[in-house]
């Protein structure tokens, strides 16, 4: 069962990251090199089960409980445990197993208050020409983050409505992992 948890929760990443490349480039909007404000927030909020594929391969590679053990002393007051400027690309030591708000912020958008769709990004990008020259029409073809999130919660609802700092995330699902490792004798595969 973790296992079928883990491949759709893969999946719903994979996609999430198809579709907001594929909208970067049809608008040419891109982060501002260097910026990484995003990853600096301290307030970042995720659910624990789109950090599934990161506790699993991290588990897989004999580091679960090392880094179960650095992202909770870790807690709230710092970045995300994964992020280092000198790292490429993003500044994320784990691009490829970052999680769902990882994929979609600055290339998704929701609908504001009068049901208009609005893209979700930083005050960077909200300053280049290429966020300027974007029209209603092309960020309603973005991928749509709730409806992502939607998808995440039909994986498992209360996974995925449980919103911590970025590294109480990961250290739950770590913590899910690991005892599921735990409880059923085994170490995960490779």
């Amino acid at each position: 069962m973790l296992y079928n948890k883990l491949q759709r929760v893969r999946s719903l990443l994979r996609e999430a990251s198809r579709r907001t490349e594929n909208f970067r480039k049809k608008v040419s909007l891109s982060c501002v090199p260097g910026c990484y404000s995003c990853c600096l927030k301290k307030d970042l909020y995720a659910s624990p089960l789109e950090f599934f594929p990161l506790a699993y391969d991290l588990c897989r590679e004999g580091n679960g409980e090392k880094a179960y053990c650095k992202s909770g002393s870790i807690g709230k007051t710092s970045p995300c445990m994964f992020f280092s400027p000198f790292n490429k690309p993003g500044g994320c030591t784990r691009y490829n197993d970052r999680g769902l708000i990882c994929r979609l912020f600055g290339f998704s958008s929701n609908a504001d208050k009068n049901g208009c769709p609005r893209l979700i990004c930083c005050r960077n990008i909200k300053k280049t020409q290429a966020f300027c020259n974007l029209t209603d029409k092309d960020i309603s073809g973005s991928p749509e983050f709730s409806d992502f999130y939607i998808r995440l919660e039909s994986i498992d609802f209360a996974l995925a409505n449980e919103q911590l700092q970025i590294n109480l995330a990961i250290n739950k699902a770590l913590e899910v992992i690991l005892n599921y490792e735990s409880l059923h004798m085994h170490r995960i595969p490779a």
